[in-house]
């Protein structure tokens, strides 16, 4: 009985706060809220007997619903949240009005509803995000319901006007939530239920949901081309836990629509414990720099009749609705309007009877990036990105009903450990065609073996991204007839710190040269530019063999061809031996600067048959402490005749060797080529 009068007592007083504080509607009255809930509360109007008796509640700062205490929300009440503050229901939170009677929930700056309330004419107007929203964080008690509400304005610092945290399963049935950062937000695991509401005019997404959320949606009608993206909003983060992406649908304006786009709206790491399941048929469509980092597991596994699309928020041609951002045709899709997929080492994955497009154009990138794993890739299109699929150490996916296209670089970018299959694989307008090779450290045995891909018998290699550096002991072994094109860069260079075996026949050689160079490789036009450039002499740097690089090296009918870019202390080159022995037999060095380099304590042997020409300087530069053997070398049409020597300081006993072997050639007279300084050399 006493609790009863000390209820009606505060009730009195507020009533009588509140008639002090009627707007200037006539008849309204308006009650302050500052303090939270922490008893069970009702709101009505006045008359209904409710604890807090008012037509409109002000709700001046933050305030909460204590646990196990529900706030009560009558019909026809209008509730104004001052700006920045929000709801939070740690209990529960029952606004049941009706069709006659709406329950209004909006801010301040809102006078249709209950009138000018805080009294500043004209000169505040409600706009999205004005307050923050309410928050169902509890579930105790998991007892709120929201019916015939119609809530507005909210979602201050990217909130949901109603936001679910993980776990919770409230209803809102029958609301209109309108002008907000989003409509519903669902945090986790949280599954409210959804149904016969009206979701209008958000700033970014109606509905923005983690993976793992499942909400319950029936009849749920999206404004259509006033949100900022008619669609499904994806809240990336990081997946701990299995999730399932289905299709889900609602009416977007007049049209019924059961399968949404998604829109990503933030990067999603699958973590090493977390998996990700894509629906076949869903469409995703990540905003710009954004993409899937995997660490667990993604499976992507459409059907003929369902393909899984991931691909730009510009595309109109796929998703419902299929122009998701509202613009027309006022932006068209590009490459690198989202990030990609990369599957990190150790990570699982399938893919098949998926579309990706438009995703990033960094050259060092592909839509699929994959380290080490060998998961297959099948009836799959990748198209319009720097490279469709890239893969890192010793990847060995089997790609079969693959078709890359229209990529900046080249269709595929590999390690030379990475050992792919190909079968059925088409690559249509890409603007190198060639299997690129990643400038990278290489630490593991590696070979580059001839492969047929899309057509293309003996299709050629070419060396991007800077230095293919292959680490001591490790060995990199190439078969005859391989053709290794190199990008037009002085960073083009293969370094071999461990061993090179690159045994090429008379008819099979192995060929290193320029991206423009059209006289080899298959396609012989690799960078499809027709006849417009020429190779010249610096196109790419060098092949270079250092001081750890093992004895048993060997370059056996190979092609050195337009290199020497780049001076490095003046001697550019297109084959450099520094303090090591590898054998150079029957190989053609052209169009370089210097063919050869020896420096250090070098005793490589050359020959037989090895050819320099068309060099722009000699065929030799070497250091007087290298030690070279020379076996019946054919030096011609260089701009010297003659084995120059590198201007240096030495400290050592050094041996000034007469080389006959090295000598002018038929029809001229057989005279031993003469030194040639090219600056001091100091003893």
């Amino acid at each position: 009985m006493l609790r009863i009068r000390l209820v009606r007592i505060v009730a009195l007083c507020l009533t009588l706060v509140a008639l002090a504080l009627s707007s200037s509607v006539a008849g309204a009255v308006v009650v302050q809220i500052t303090s939270s809930i922490n008893a069970n509360t009702s709101w009505g109007l006045p008359g209904s007997g409710s604890t807090v008796e008012a037509d409109v509640f002000w709700v001046r700062n933050t305030i909460s619903v204590a646990g196990a205490v529900t706030l009560t929300m009558r019909p026809g009440i209008a509730v104004k949240f001052d700006p920045y503050t929000y709801l939070q229901v740690s209990g529960g939170l029952q606004a049941i009005g009706s069709g006659a009677s709406t329950i209004y929930i909006t801010s301040i700056k809102d006078d249709t509803q209950g009138g000018d309330t805080n009294g500043d004419g004209g000169s505040t107007l409600p706009n999205a995000s004005d307050w923050g929203g309410i928050t169902f964080s509890s579930m105790a008690p998991d007892s709120s319901r929201l019916a015939f509400c119609d809530i507005g304005f909210g979602g201050y610092s990217q909130r949901g006007v109603l936001q679910f945290a993980t776990g919770i399963s409230g209803r809102v049935t029958n609301c209109t939530l309108r002008r907000s950062y989003t409509g519903v937000e669902c945090q986790g695991t949280a599954s409210p239920l959804l149904v016969d509401t009206s979701i209008q005019a958000s700033t970014v997404t109606p509905i923005i949901l983690d993976f793992t959320s499942n909400p319950i949606m029936s009849s749920l009608v999206f404004s259509g081309g006033n949100n900022g993206y008619d669609a499904l909003g994806l809240k990336g983060g990081t997946l701990s836990s299995a999730a399932t992406l289905d299709q889900r649908g609602a009416t977007v304006g007049a049209s019924p629509i059961t399968n949404l786009t998604y829109v990503l709206l933030s990067g999603l790491t699958i973590a090493g414990s977390g998996s990700l399941t894509i629906a076949p048929g869903v469409v995703v469509k990540p905003v710009a720099g954004v993409g899937f980092s995997v660490s667990g597991n993604l499976t992507m596994n459409g059907t003929p009749t369902d393909t899984i699309t991931v691909t730009s928020i510009n595309d109109d041609n796929f998703g419902q609705p299929r122009d998701t951002n509202n613009n027309g045709s006022i932006t068209a899709p590009n490459r690198g309007d989202w990030s990609n997929i990369t599957f990190a080492q150790g990570a699982t994955g399938s893919m098949q009877y998926c579309r990706l497009k438009f995703g990033t154009n960094n050259t060092y990138s592909g839509l699929v990036e994959t380290t080490n794993q060998s998961f297959a890739i099948s009836n799959t299109l990748l198209s319009d990105a720097a490279h469709g699929l890239t893969m890192h150490g010793t990847a060995s996916p089997p790609l079969t009903d693959v078709e890359i296209d229209n990529m900046s670089s080249t269709p595929t970018l590999m390690s030379v450990s990475a050992n792919p299959t190909f079968t059925n694989v088409s690559f249509v307008a890409n603007a190198i065609t060639a299997l690129g090779i990643i400038g990278e450290n290489v630490a593991t045995n590696s070979h580059l073996t001839q492969r047929t891909v899309a057509g293309y018998a003996n299709i050629t290699y070419y060396l991007m991204n800077g230095t293919l550096d292959i680490q001591n002991p490790a060995t990199l072994t190439i078969d005859a007839g391989v053709v290794i094109k190199m990008q037009l860069t002085a960073a083009s260079t293969i370094v071999i710190e461990g061993t090179l075996t690159a045994n090429g026949t008379v008819g099979s050689p192995i060929v290193f040269t320029s991206e423009r160079d059209d006289l080899w490789g298959n396609p012989g036009d690799t960078n499809g530019d027709g006849s417009s450039t020429v190779p010249t002499q610096g196109n790419w740097s060098y092949v270079r063999f250092t001081s750890t690089a093992s004895g048993s090296s060997v370059m056996n009918y190979c092609r050195l061809q337009y290199a020497s870019a780049s001076p490095y202390d003046g001697y550019p080159t297109s084959l450099w031996i520094t303090s090591s022995s590898p054998t150079i037999s029957n190989c053609n060095i052209n169009k370089g600067y210097y063919g050869m380099r020896i420096d250090g304590s070098a005793a490589p042997v050359i020959g037989p048959a090895d050819t320099v020409i068309n060099c722009g300087n000699a065929p030799v530069v070497m250091s007087v402490q290298s030690n070279p053997t020379f076996t019946q070398p054919y030096f011609k049409s260089n701009a010297v005749n003659g084995i120059a020597l590198i201007a240096e300081t030495l400290s050592q006993n050094s041996s000034l060797r007469y080389r006959p072997e090295v000598a002018f050639v038929p029809p001229d007279p057989a005279t031993p080529y003469a030194y040639v300084t090219t600056g001091t050399i100091t003893v």
